[in-house]
């Protein structure tokens, strides 16, 4: 069951602005808390039956992981029978949107970004949760330069597993292992690979409409290097650091955000 919410209709004291995002588990609204006035995104899952567990995954995750580069919960909360919580707006645009009106972002910024999203997601695996979902819509670029990891909708904790064993994410970004079901956190720095890739050359490694036919693209690994594509823009090391990111076989890749991140200061 979808729900629809109006613009200006109020939740507790929340009171709706407009619609941000939608994904398969809800709607993102930007919202302002009446009683201080300021903005905070809104997130109403889709499936208002599923029972308290489902409903509560996400902020549950998210109430794990206090992080200057991971997007905040504030509350989470029911209102006349509809659950919702609630997050800290990011005043600025998704690298999803920077990418559409730019294609290409000079490399050195690329790193930039990509630094602090391997900072969020560095702390989200030390409490032992798989991103999965690593892609351009889920970055945040703050006005400020500070860069924001959101939506853990599709996370998993690994508690008692070093696999997550669903098939699920968005495929362009899936590591191989991912798309057999065995994803792990090196399957995250695989996605953080992919989205660099993107940044310095403007297209994905792998890209298939038909979902068959990308995968085998990944499960081959077969792909043109960024400095192959740009040699005058993308420098030999960082054209090597984003191939190792997203090596085919798991144990030649970076196997920790740790690793990710001491490589890239090299």
């Amino acid at each position: 069951m979808t729900l629809l919410v109006a613009r200006d209709q109020q939740l507790g004291p929340y009171r709706i602005r407009q619609v941000v995002g939608t994904g398969g588990f809800g709607t993102v609204y930007e919202a302002v808390d009446v009683r201080t006035g300021i903005r905070v995104a809104l997130k109403i899952p889709h499936h208002q039956d599923r029972g308290r567990e489902y409903l509560t995954y996400e902020p549950s995750l998210l109430a794990q992981l206090q992080h200057p580069n991971i997007v905040q919960l504030i509350d989470a909360t029911t209102h006349e029978g509809l659950f919702f919580f609630v997050m800290e707006f990011v005043e600025g645009r998704s690298l999803s949107q920077r990418l559409d009106e730019e294609h290409i972002l000079d490399w050195s910024e690329a790193v930039a970004i990509i630094r602090q999203v391997a900072e969020a997601v560095r702390f989200a695996h030390r409490h032992r949760i798989l991103h999965r979902d690593l892609r351009p819509a889920n970055i945040l670029l703050r006005s400020d330069g500070v860069v924001k990891v959101t939506d853990f909708g599709i996370a998993k904790w690994l508690k008692d597993s070093d696999y997550a064993h669903t098939v699920i994410g968005s495929p362009p970004y899936m590591a191989p292992e991912q798309l057999e079901g065995k994803a792990t956190f090196a399957s995250d720095i695989y996605s953080m690979g992919v989205v660099l890739y993107e940044m310095v050359t403007g297209q994905l490694p792998y890209f298939d409409v038909n979902f068959v036919l990308l995968k085998q693209k990944i499960l081959q690994g077969q792909c043109m290097t960024p400095h192959q594509l740009w040699p005058d823009r993308v420098p030999v090391t960082i054209s090597q650091f984003i191939m190792k990111a997203i090596e085919r076989k798991r144990s030649l890749r970076f196997q920790t955000a740790d690793e990710f991140l001491q490589a890239l200061d090299l």
